[in-house]
């Protein structure tokens, strides 16, 4: 199945125009599911190319295209790779530490810990959170940035700090009012803390503690998701063990306000995700079995839920959960699903209120079997 569009006018090639997805186990071919893959946006329709990797995509991965779509480097939280999945030379490890040897560097299965922030035209900056702690409850305790000089495919530099802390998933960048800078955001483990960092060149210029919201406490031993929303004026972190806390964000200071808070909690689904609509209204969260969808603009919290969508106990061959969301630049929020399977869930239309934003489960078939991942980037 593909899908034509009307490009949504805020979406940036960078980041929105190539989805890496799959295994890298061998060459995907038609009989061969457990291969590579690129979804592509452009040309005004969804198609994929086949890429030979020896890594996988799990929870971990990013991609970045120039300004014309063009698909350029690939990171799975291990290493940074070229457009051919190559390594770049220096940088066939990135934030090595005990935890790195755990699963890398076939995969890295920290969720949301790494994003791709274009500088200029001739260099891309990598920012990555690192664990250097075993266990359960696995703690980022780094914030780092890598640098890649693009006209040779070169790193000029990589595992630059930026800050120690015990910090969280849910990293994630959108530009500043000023040309060329970034908000780059960062929640803090077992503390109501987020912090906000204003991103320039090669460096952080300013340092924001945000002490708001509820402790963090669930995000980083689950699997859940935070964003920014479409417009910049707001920022939603959810885990289902903890539910969904929603900010309004001031992009001139880097501030977070106006705190709200949705107890949408699953105790047994520790997986799940969220996405914004296109327009910023609306919050849709998921866990294994429901998608619900949260308008910002009803006053009522008790009637601004609703569920949209839930699991139709169909399996290929495992089955076909709820996991993570992305919204895309044809302004469809794609949702992946458990490990192995070769669908993606779609909400069509998600301006609208309700079961109007109809949620098609399986909406869109990958040629290949998705290793979990959920195409995270700013």
């Amino acid at each position: 199945m593909v899908f034509g569009f009307v490009y949504h006018s805020q979406a940036q090639k960078h980041y929105d125009y190539n989805w890496a997805f799959g295994y890298g186990r061998s060459v995907p071919n038609d009989t061969n599911f457990f291969g590579g893959v690129i979804m592509s946006f452009n040309d005004q329709i969804i198609h994929f190319l086949p890429q030979a990797r020896s890594f996988d995509l799990e929870f971990q991965t990013n991609s970045y295209s120039n300004g014309k779509g063009d698909f350029l480097y690939l990171s799975n939280g291990c290493s940074l790779r070229d457009k051919f999945s190559n390594n770049l030379n220096g940088a066939d490890t990135i934030g090595f530490s005990r935890a790195w040897k755990i699963n890398c560097p076939i995969s890295n299965n920290q969720v949301q810990s790494g994003l791709f922030l274009p500088t200029d035209d001739s260099t891309i900056n990598y920012i990555y959170l690192v664990v250097d702690t075993i266990g359960l409850r696995l703690k980022h305790k780094y914030l780092l940035s890598a640098k890649i000089y693009i006209p040779t495919d070169s790193l000029i530099y990589k595992d630059r700090l930026i800050i120690q802390d015990t910090l969280y998933h849910g990293l994630h960048a959108i530009p500043a009012i000023d040309a060329n800078k970034w908000w780059i955001i960062c929640p803090q483990y077992n503390v109501n803390k987020i912090w906000t960092f204003l991103y320039k060149d090669d460096g952080v210029i300013q340092k924001i503690e945000n002490v708001i919201g509820n402790v963090n406490d669930s995000l980083s031993w689950g699997a859940g998701q935070g964003f920014f929303s479409p417009d910049g004026r707001h920022y939603a972190l959810y885990s289902p063990n903890s539910g969904l806390q929603v900010f309004d964000f001031d992009r001139l200071s880097g501030t977070l306000n106006n705190f709200r808070y949705f107890k949408i909690i699953y105790s047994n689904n520790v997986l799940g995700g969220c996405s914004f609509s296109p327009d910023s209204r609306f919050v849709y969260v998921c866990n294994p079995t429901e998608v619900l969808q949260v308008d910002l603009q009803e006053p009522d919290s008790t009637k601004a839920i609703d569920t949209v969508g839930v699991f139709d106990n169909f399996f290929e061959p495992y089955p076909t959960t709820y996991l993570q969301m992305a919204l895309g630049p044809d302004c469809r929020i794609y949702i992946s699903t458990n490990g192995g399977n070769r669908y993606l869930h779609v909400i069509m239309y998600p301006n609208n209120k309700g079961k109007a934003c109809q949620l098609i489960n399986r909406g869109l078939k990958l040629p290949y079997r998705n290793s979990f991942d959920s195409r995270i980037n700013p």
